[in-house]
């Protein structure tokens, strides 16, 4: 199956602005009892609003490339369902990761910042090592499955 690509490089866009964001927010979980609770929650806001800008971004990318698609005279309606049914799935996974980082960022609020931000307490350093890994694994998952899309073509 060809990957058009507008589609594959907005979907390594999205994977490299994931890592970038994950890799600033440890930055920042790090440094959060030095910089106080007020910026540690408009920092929390900064990621909560550049996740819905990206998610939102992304999903009114494929629905124009698929209306696009649709629209090209001679397009069968066998291809037309297949789109159709991707972006109803892509929509699906965009809301599931909409409620992955909403979950996560209210966890974040609602955690005691000093225990989270100490990074010289075992369990503190334990916990953003934890989220570190995890970030690490989901972002090494993402760049694998671009790079299986990119040979498929």
């Amino acid at each position: 199956m060809t990957v058009p690509n507008p589609v594959l490089e907005l979907a390594v866009e999205w994977t490299t602005s994931r890592e970038k964001l994950m890799s600033e927010w440890l930055k920042s979980l790090r440094s959060a009892k030095t910089t106080g609770n007020e910026l540690w929650e408009h920092t929390l806001d900064q990621i909560q609003s550049t996740v819905e800008e990206a998610l939102s971004t992304q999903e009114k990318a494929l629905r124009d490339w698929a209306g696009q698609l649709s629209g090209v005279e001679g397009t069968s309606d066998d291809l037309k369902k297949r789109v159709d049914e991707g972006v109803s799935l892509f929509t699906k996974w965009n809301e599931h990761q909409a409620t992955v980082w909403r979950q996560w960022l209210e966890t974040l609020r609602k955690s005691d910042l000093n225990s989270l931000a100490s990074a010289t307490t075992p369990v503190g350093e334990q916990v953003i090592k934890a989220w570190e890994d995890a970030g690490k694994q989901m972002i090494k998952a993402q760049k694998d499955w671009l790079n299986q899309w990119k040979t498929s073509e």
